[in-house]
């Protein structure tokens, strides 16, 4: 009798573990049905800094429509329509042209949010556990690796997303990602090693534990049917006399290079 209660117990907590599941990817995808305007906020930072790239702030806007959209992230600018695709950075002075339209929009969505490890639900499920928190209008889920740093009890990584539990709008999403990294002779010294930084010693040498951040703050989601981009790709190039792609008004001094 024990055995049978203790059975059913377990599939009712995988099936709503499963729901739970469900409702993360859900979340996670729904406000990026076109047509649709994204303001966010995106940072990445680390606890142990290796390069200047670990450390970053921007702010982007997203305009998506059926037919075409326009991305502005930090210094860089995105175009897309159903026949090019423009890159464009204002640091550089350059406009990227491509007629492969899909690798752009597949970068456009990867700086929308975080890439979920797997679509599938049963795949999720057996590599992270769930659970959901509520506090006032906020709701997180938060999904945790089951597989650990050797010698630790940290999960590898962990992914949540904080929404509005009437509107199912997010308001964040974060991943943190943890990861050995080997230290040499003198780092390896404990009074060089700060008090926040995790070590794992083993018969292969001293490990830091390096975690990584990824922060998307979203600031407003907005749509509507009538909703426009602000720029189109005839605002940044246009074909001159022979056919060739120029820079538009506004932005003689620009390089125009043509995949």
């Amino acid at each position: 009798m024990i055995s049978l209660f203790v059975s059913n117990l377990i599939v009712a907590q995988k099936d709503d573990s499963l729901l739970l599941i469900r409702e993360f990817i859900s979340i996670a995808n729904r406000y990026k049905q076109p047509p649709f305007h994204l303001s966010l906020a995106y940072t990445s930072s680390t606890n142990i800094v290796l390069d200047e790239s670990d450390s970053a702030s921007t702010k982007a806007e997203f305009y998506v429509t059926d037919n075409n959209s326009y991305t502005r992230f930090g210094e860089m600018e995105q175009l897309v329509s159903d026949s090019i695709a423009l890159l464009i950075s204002d640091k550089l002075q350059r406009i990227f042209v491509y007629k492969d339209a899909r690798g752009i929009t597949d970068q456009m969505k990867k700086m929308m949010s975080l890439s979920l490890p797997d679509s599938s639900v049963l795949h999720i499920a057996g590599k992270f556990s769930i659970n959901k928190s509520i506090a006032g209008d906020s709701t997180s889920l938060r999904l945790q690796s089951r597989s650990t740093i050797y010698s630790t009890s940290l999960p590898k990584e962990i992914i949540s997303i904080t929404y509005n539990g009437d509107t199912k709008q997010p308001y964040r999403v974060e991943q943190v990602r943890r990861e050995l990294i080997r230290l040499d002779d003198n780092s390896a010294d404990s009074t060089n090693i700060p008090r926040n930084i995790t070590i794992v010693r083993n018969d292969n040498g001293v490990f830091a534990v390096q975690e990584r951040k990824m922060v998307f703050s979203y600031a407003l989601i907005e749509y509507g049917k009538t909703l426009k981009t602000p720029v189109i790709i005839a605002d940044r190039i246009v074909k001159n006399e022979s056919g060739e792609f120029v820079p538009a008004k506004g932005y003689e001094n620009y390089t125009v290079t043509q995949d």
